[in-house]
């Protein structure tokens, strides 16, 4: 009985990424002030909130909702 060839696997690459730490610090803030704009838009389009409770303010060159609330900024800040 003869056993069924092994199949190839897949080549092994690693990534590496040098970025100096003014751009790793740019990188995480833009990250972060995305996701802040993504989870507020978030609450807004799924009526977690009263919509009265929004904002209308610009970022990335668009209309985005914010909320007003000090315990819903702090949440989503601290997320």
């Amino acid at each position: 009985m003869s056993t069924p060839p092994r199949a190839a696997s897949p080549p092994q690459t690693t990534a590496s990424f040098n970025l100096a730490p003014s751009q790793a610090s740019f990188l995480l803030s833009s990250l972060a002030n995305f996701l802040t704009v993504a989870i507020h838009s978030i609450l807004y389009h799924r009526a977690l909130y009263p919509p009265a409770s929004f904002l209308t303010a610009r970022a990335y060159n668009l209309a985005v909702h914010q909320s007003r609330h000090p315990a819903v900024c702090a949440w989503v800040r601290d997320a």
